[in-house]
């Protein structure tokens, strides 16, 4: 499979500020409990002026990372405050290299909890388009298994259909957040030799159960899909340097 090269989307000042300061927070730069750097402080620190600094902190209270204390100023909140299905607040916790293990840990617990009965839902739910749509990606994903960064994409855009194909407004709600997570666990796994063209196979399995409206038969094949996936993030991160 050919190397990966994604560049990353351009981002304005203010969001580039919030990112900087988010990602310290995360790291623990700034620890929960305490104080954000005053203004002046702040602005030096990152070269900008106030009123960018203001919004960039705003970007993070809406992301329950942060909050006002009367007289203090601006508190870093305890972690399970924040949004974690935040994407962006999600995108930097995965790149913690010091707790990257343990977030991946929970992405998988949360996908054995949602995707099985995701897939059911499309199943049950499932139109004649929507079918052509779901196979038209597994095609998609067919196509690109000599790629990585091709078939992260592809496999990434199968996934988001099925969401799709559920039809509940709070299920399509957290697939942001879920893109940023099966991105950043694809990454990883799909360095498993022979992993991704057995997972290409595991997810025509699921595609034929939404074809055929068996909602189970659509459950049990993503579990199988979400089984094998941690099997092959365990194996990769566990391997030794240059095996």
């Amino acid at each position: 499979m050919m190397p990966m090269a994604e560049s990353n989307p351009p981002v304005t000042l203010i969001e580039r500020v919030a990112s900087q300061l988010g990602a310290m927070i995360v790291r623990g730069e700034i620890p929960e409990g305490s104080m954000i750097p005053v203004e002046d402080a702040a602005s030096r620190q990152f070269g900008v002026g106030r009123n960018v600094l203001r919004e960039a902190v705003k970007i993070l209270f809406g992301k329950g990372m942060l909050a006002p204390k009367r007289r203090h100023g601006t508190i870093v909140r305890n972690r399970e405050d924040w949004n974690a299905l935040d994407p962006a607040l999600l995108a930097w916790m995965l790149e913690d290299d010091t707790r990257r293990g343990g977030h991946l840990d929970a992405i998988s617990e949360l996908r054995v909890i949602i995707e099985p009965e995701v897939a059911a839902l499309a199943a049950r739910k499932a139109t004649p388009e929507g079918v052509a749509r779901l196979h038209a990606a597994w095609l998609a994903m067919e196509r690109d298994a000599n790629d990585a960064l091709a078939a992260i994409n592809s496999d990434i855009a199968f996934h988001k259909i099925l969401f799709s194909l559920a039809e509940n407004h709070l299920v399509t709600s957290i697939m942001p957040a879920f893109e940023v997570a099966l991105r950043s666990n694809f990454r990883i796994s799909i360095r498993r030799p022979g992993g991704f063209i057995r997972s290409l196979q595991e997810h025509r399995l699921v595609s034929e159960a939404v074809a055929a409206n068996d909602p189970a038969g659509a459950r049990a094949a993503m579990t199988v899909i979400l089984m094998n996936n941690e099997r092959d993030l365990a194996q990769v991160i566990e391997a030794p340097p240059g095996a």
